[in-house]
């Protein structure tokens, strides 16, 4: 049985340079980007997650983010999206100008989100 320690230290690192290459080959051979993000939780509750994930067509998650009550508008989820469409080194090189749609569900603050997006990048599509 493996000890903690190598559980969280080289074999945690091996996984994630293995799940971080898959990635890459994944991106490598794509066209465009579709990004998607749900949430799950209750905001008012203070247990609320926001996901992250590309399709490729192949999911790839790129993260949670907990945002908490206070943060749950829809300035902070777009400042997520732009966040990942401009972090170009975590996707292997690929530029705002690979994404072509934004996917979520149709909350009042993922409309208001869709429209911030649109006007900082007028070739990605929201829809729901």
């Amino acid at each position: 049985m493996p000890t903690r320690y190598k559980l969280s230290g080289d074999l945690l690192n091996h996984w994630h340079q293995r799940i971080i290459a898959e990635n890459s080959l994944l991106l490598n051979v794509c066209e465009s980007l579709t990004l998607l993000s749900d949430d799950s939780g209750h905001a008012l509750a203070g247990n609320h997650t926001i996901h992250f994930l590309l399709a490729t067509p192949q999911p790839i998650f790129l993260k949670s983010v907990h945002p908490g009550s206070t943060n749950h508008s829809g300035e902070f989820i777009a400042s997520q999206f732009k966040s990942i469409i401009e972090d170009e080194e975590n996707l292997s090189g690929k530029t705002p100008r690979d994404y072509f749609a934004c996917c979520t569900d149709h909350a009042s603050n993922m409309l208001s989100a869709w429209k911030i997006i649109q006007e900082k990048f007028p070739w990605i599509q929201c829809y729901g």
